[in-house]
């Protein structure tokens, strides 16, 4: 018999089934249909909004082989899949995914809480990186290009300009190269008067100001050796860098301490 037959010639149900060559009739094919169908029900998942209705629900013998599923109660923890056991009780299903993160799972899926808290952990060790005494990057400078006391920048292969150097307010820093131009901004990155357009090496940061640009000459020499520091003396020069500042090494227990100095690291 030609497929086309079957799709274009069958519209009932009885005529699919008495049409495959007679090998089985419709009555025992309506039985196996209609076994299947309950089959399917047997199996599907019965829904209770909490665990108390749930646990006075006795399922009949087609159902205790199904799944039972609490989506809304009231205790986060009853909420899930539930399976009937022992013909008199429910016991609850293993979770679908696990309530911690571990380097060995590589199956499993891992619960939103968990990422969360482990997020979370993560977080609350970090520690903060700190500018040591040299504020000047020369790394991330701007080649060929120079930042007016208005913010303004300007293409000049003579100059270079730095990023911004986050500073105090009404304090005094000091540099070993000629600053040619300085801006300050303020929290909100909007400019703050008192930058310098004549070359200058110390400067005092006006009080709402939190950060500055400075333009220095392009010079090799002088970006390689360029400090920006603390103070109005200049110091013995330091490359730019950053670490954990050694208050929040202690206090996330990342290094032991004896004397000031460092015994070793302990890593957790």
């Amino acid at each position: 018999m030609s497929l086309n037959k079957i799709i274009c010639g069958v519209s009932k149900t009885t005529d699919l089934l008495n049409s495959v060559n007679g090998l089985i009739d419709s009555s025992d094919q309506h039985g196996i249909v209609i076994a299947a169908l309950e089959e399917n029900q047997q199996s599907g998942v019965i829904v209770f909004q909490t665990y108390a209705l749930l646990d006075a629900y006795t399922p009949t013998v087609a159902q205790q082989t199904g799944s039972f599923k609490v989506v809304n109660d009231a205790a986060p923890t009853n909420n899930g899949y539930y399976s009937w056991v022992s013909g008199s009780t429910y016991t609850k299903d293993a979770s679908l995914v696990a309530n911690t993160i571990s380097s060995t799972n590589t199956s499993t899926a891992v619960s939103g809480k968990a990422v969360a808290g482990a997020v979370s952990y993560s977080s609350s060790r970090k520690a903060d990186l700190v500018v040591g005494k040299n504020l000047f990057n020369k790394d991330s400078a701007t080649a060929g290009f120079y930042m007016s006391n208005t913010g303004v920048k300007y293409s000049h292969v003579s100059f270079s300009h730095s990023d911004l150097i986050y500073v105090i307010g009404g304090t005094t820093y000091v540099c070993n190269q000629d600053i040619r131009y300085s801006c300050y901004f303020d929290i909100n990155g909007d400019v703050v008067a008192g930058g310098t357009s004549s070359t200058i090496r110390t400067f005092t940061v006006p009080s709402n100001a939190v950060s500055i640009v400075i333009t220095l000459l392009s010079a090799v020499n002088v970006q390689n050796g360029a400090q920006l520091e603390l103070g109005a003396v200049s110091t013995t020069y330091e490359p730019y860098s950053k670490s954990i500042a050694i208050s929040q090494a202690k206090k996330n227990n990342r290094l032991r301490w004896h004397s000031n100095s460092v015994i070793y690291h302990q890593c957790s």
